[in-house]
C-alpha cells in the first residue's frame, strides 16, 4: 500500500545516495537526513516504510520534495538508474514507466505548475477573506536558503525551526554563530516577521554531541522545552542570540512542547534574563507552541502569559489519538481531521479571545481543503510549505469567515475523522 505523503509530481532515475541525482529510494528516512537533501539533486522520495506525519516528512514538504511512503520493501530491489515516476499528492509511483504513463505524469505536472503559476502571481498581496478577515500565511525554514524560498513564495513570515542549527554536527552553535544565522535569515525576510521557536529536540531528533539516555518511549520522554530546560547553557545561549537578534528586528520566540505553567515560567525567567544581558528589544512577543492536549486543555490558563499560540497538529494528533506519529502500523490512526483534534484547536482559539493570537502549523495547515475550516475554528495565522504559500492564500480569499464558522461547528460535531475528510473534499468540489 502507498501513502501519499508529500505532494507534486516528479519523474527520475532511482538513486540510493542522499544527493541524487535523482529519485532517492530508501528504507525510511532520518530526520538529520531529510535536512540534508537537496531539492535540486533529489527530485523526489519513495521509502518502504515510514509514516506521512513523520518530522522528516515535514521536511521533504518544507523543501517541495514529492514523497511516496509504505510503498513495501520491494522498492529496495529497483536497481540504480531505473526510471521511476512519483506523485506525492496520490502516492502513485510507477517503476519503469511506459511512454503513455510518462505523458500522464507529464500532464499532471503541467497542470500543476499551471495553477501554482496562478496563484503565485497573487502571492505577494495580503490574504484576507471575502469578508474581510485578515490571515497571515508564512513556512517553515530549516535551512539559511529556506528564508528566501518563503519570500519568493509570497510568505507573509518565517517559522523558524532552530534545531537545524544543531543537528549533523560535533559540537553546539556559539551566541556568535546563531546571532549570525537568525540574522541573516532575517535579512532574508526582508522586514518579515521571524518566529524562532527554541531547540526542539528529543524523541527522533537526537544530537549527536549530546546523546541522551535510552528511553523506552522517547516521544513521551525528555523533549521539546523538557530537553532544553535540563540543558540550560544551551538553551541560555539560545535565547542571549535571539535577544540580540530582536533588538533591530520584529521577531517572536516560541517554546515547545510545552505541557505545565512551570514549564512555561522557567523558559520566561530565562528569557528575560538574556533581554537584561543585552537590552531592551525592538517588537518582541513570546508565544508557545499548542502540541499535547494538556496545552489545549489550560490554553486559558496559558493565554495569560503568551503573545501567541502556534498548534503543532502534527504532534497533538499523535498524543491524541495516542498514535505514534513516526510508526506506519498506526499512521492510518493519526488523522489531524479527527473530531477530537478539531475540538482542541477549537479549545485553544476560543481561550485565546483577545488576549493571544492562533496560529496553525504542521500537515493540517498545509492543505487547501481544511483552510475554510481552520479559520472557522479560530485561527488567523497558518505556516505551510513554502511553495504551498501562495495556494492557502487563494483558499483563505475564497472563504467567508461567518460561513466557515457554521461549517466548522457541523465538523466538530462529526463522528469520525473519515466523514470530516469527506465533508471536506464534498464543499471543496461543490
Amino acid at each position: 500500500m502507498t501513502t501519499g505523503a508529500s505532494p507534486g509530481i516528479a519523474l527520475g532515475p532511482a538513486a540510493v545516495s542522499h544527493d541524487g541525482p535523482g529519485v532517492l529510494v530508501r528504507a525510511d528516512l532520518t530526520v538529520a537526513e531529510a535536512v540534508t537533501l537537496d531539492p535540486n539533486r533529489v527530485s523526489a522520495v519513495v521509502l518502504a516504510f515510514g509514516s506521512p506525519h513523520a518530522h522528516s516528512l515535514m521536511l521533504l514538504r518544507a523543501k517541495g520534495i514529492p514523497a511516496v511512503i509504505g510503498t513495501g520493501p520491494g522498492v529496495l530491489q529497483i536497481a540504480d538508474r531505473t526510471m521511476i515516476a512519483i506523485d506525492g499528492s496520490t502516492g502513485e509511483f510507477v517503476v519503469d514507466p511506459s511512454d503513455e504513463v510518462r505523458r500522464v505524469f507529464t500532464a499532471r505536472a503541467d497542470e500543476l505548475d499551471r495553477r501554482r503559476s496562478g496563484a503565485l502571481s497573487r502571492a505577494e498581496e495580503p490574504a484576507h477573506t471575502r469578508d474581510g478577515t485578515a490571515v497571515s500565511v508564512g513556512a517553515p525554514i530549516s535551512a539559511v536558503d529556506d528564508a528566501m524560498t518563503a519570500a519568493t513564495n509570497g510568505a507573509d513570515f518565517g517559522f523558524v525551526r532552530s534545531e537545524f542549527l544543531f543537528l549533523n554536527r560535533r559540537d553546539a552553535p556559539d551566541v556568535e554563530e546563531q546571532f549570525a544565522v537568525y540574522h541573516t535569515i532575517a535579512e532574508l525576510l526582508d522586514g518579515r516577521r521571524v518566529f524562532v521557536r527554541t531547540l526542539d529536540v528529543g524523541g527522533d531528533k537526537p544530537l549527536n554531541f549530546l546523546p541522551s539516555s535510552p528511553e523506552m518511549n522517547p516521544f513521551l520522554g525528555v523533549r521539546g522545552i523538557r530537553w532544553a530546560l535540563t540543558h540550560g547553557e544551551l538553551l541560555a545561549n539560545q535565547l542571549l542570540a535571539l535577544a540580540r537578534v530582536a533588538r533591530t528586528i520584529p521577531l517572536s520566540v516560541l517554546f515547545p512542547m510545552v505541557a505545565t505553567l512551570d514549564e512555561l515560567f522557567a523558559a520566561r525567567r530565562m528569557l528575560d534574563d538574556a533581554i537584561r544581558q543585552v537590552g531592551q528589544p525592538h517588537d518582541l512577543r513570546v508565544g508557545m507552541m499548542v502540541e499535547v492536549p494538556a496545552a489545549a486543555l489550560k490554553a486559558d490558563l496559558f493565554a495569560h502569559y503568551v503573545d501567541f499560540f502556534s498548534i503543532g497538529t502534527n504532534d497533538l494528533t499523535q498524543f491524541t489519538i495516542a498514535a505514534d506519529r513516526g510508526n506506519d502500523a498506526v499512521a492510518a490512526l493519526g488523522d489531524p481531521l479527527d473530531p477530537a483534534v478539531l475540538r482542541l484547536i477549537s479549545m485553544t482559539c476560543k481561550a485565546a479571545a483577545e488576549r493571544a493570537s492562533v496560529s496553525i502549523c504542521g500537515e493540517l495547515a498545509g492543505n487547501p481543503v481544511a483552510t475554510e475550516a481552520l479559520i472557522g475554528l479560530g485561527a488567523r495565522s497558518l505556516s505551510v510549505p513554502p511553495r504551498s504559500v501562495a495556494e492557502i492564500k487563494e483558499a483563505v480569499r475564497q472563504t467567508d469567515t461567518g460561513t466557515a464558522q457554521r461549517f466548522s461547528e457541523v465538523l466538530l460535531h462529526t463522528d469520525t475523522a473519515g466523514a470530516v475528510s469527506t465533508l471536506l473534499t464534498t464543499r471543496e468540489h461543490r
